[in-house]
């Protein structure tokens, strides 16, 4: 596993307040109370392994609300591989639309190349 100490400070905090809301519940397998700590640092190797990249920016909520649908679902104590299935997806980079092209931008650049062949061959390197 890799070194607890390898994750930043906020995935650190995300997974010991995480895992603290849900010893609140008391579900069966809980650990006991006084090995929480580990439990989170054991939690923090177990994410620090899996091929993520962790961005705070990205994954803040999405580490809270996993923990949230664990609150809800479980009744079990659950492992870290169902705090990764419980975590929604992070949002997708917008697409750019296939609009229809402009006609005067058309004719614009039209003429722009026109007046990059024109200067070219002028100079002698247009092939």
């Amino acid at each position: 596993m890799a070194d607890n100490r390898t994750a930043e400070p906020w995935l650190r905090s995300e997974i010991s307040n995480g895992l603290l809301s849900l010893m609140s519940l008391s579900l069966p397998g809980h650990p006991p109370y006084d090995t929480i700590k580990m439990t989170a640092y054991t939690w923090c190797d177990v994410l620090m392994a899996e091929n993520i990249t962790w961005d705070a920016d990205a994954d803040i909520q999405r580490l809270r609300a996993g923990f949230r649908a664990l609150a809800r679902n479980s009744e079990r104590w659950p492992q870290p591989r169902h705090l990764l299935a419980s975590m929604p997806d992070r949002p997708r980079p917008l697409a750019l639309s296939e609009g229809k092209p402009n006609p005067d931008n058309m004719k614009r650049l039209a003429e722009m190349f026109r007046g990059f062949k024109e200067a070219l061959e002028k100079k002698g390197r247009f092939i």
